[in-house]
């Protein structure tokens, strides 16, 4: 039986409602699905966000495009702000997760930016939270 590994996006997809991607997150990997954050943050980042958002969240793998980039191309990573680094090419931000998804053999990648789900080989669903539904 093939294992299903399951990609999900952390800025304003999993911020959006972390208390129920917390929950959610928790049931698959109970299950045995493993839960690969997704993210343009270093490491360090996410984990301080988590800490502002007084949240824990469960998760078996993570990949931040940042750090991928600076292991890969460290001359194109932009590092002036900390806080939001940058690749001046959009496309290549925009490419690595699918990069990362295609060779992890991930099942579904779960974002709200529609610009990845267009560079995406593996199934993508786009994640929009409606107004007021928290």
């Amino acid at each position: 039986m093939t294992k299903i590994k399951i990609g999900i996006d952390f800025h304003d997809t999993i911020t959006a409602d972390p208390k129920r991607f917390k929950i959610m997150m928790q049931l698959f990997i109970d299950m045995g699905v493993e839960i690969h954050i997704m993210t343009g943050a270093r490491r360090q980042r996410f984990d301080e966000e988590c800490v502002k958002l007084g949240i824990s969240l469960p998760f078996t793998h993570f990949f931040s495009i940042t750090d991928y980039y600076l292991d890969k191309s460290p001359n194109i990573v932009d590092l002036s702000d900390p806080n939001h680094p940058r690749i001046e090419n959009k496309h290549l931000w925009d490419v690595a997760k699918s990069y990362y998804a295609e060779r992890n053999e991930i099942t579904l990648v779960i974002d709200n930016e529609q610009a990845y789900g267009d560079c995406f080989v593996t199934p993508f669903l786009l994640y929009k939270q409606e107004a007021g539904s928290k």
